[in-house]
């Protein structure tokens, strides 16, 4: 994670994301719920979405919306919509 101009960092305890002029990485640290337009998914398809087909990605850690992902005890829901 380098400090180039351009960079913008995303910080919150278990999720960071970098983003930089044509491209863009999700890293996560923690333990996290992947969900990809409303379906969950594993982490080896997580790492195979294209990020050029990206609309949002949004974290989730309000308790009473990981509810409805049914996810057990995960405190964060990574959620990406794509093209």
């Amino acid at each position: 994670m380098g400090d180039k101009k351009g960079d913008v960092k995303f910080d919150k305890s278990d999720v960071v994301v970098k983003t930089g002029p044509n491209r863009g990485t999700i890293y996560d640290f923690g333990n996290a719920v992947y969900v990809l337009n409303g379906k969950k998914i594993s982490k080896k398809e997580f790492d195979k979405i294209d990020l050029a087909k990206i609309i949002s990605v949004n974290i989730i850690k309000d308790p009473k919306e990981i509810q409805k992902y049914d996810v057990g005890n995960i405190k964060t829901v990574i959620s990406i919509t794509t093209k």
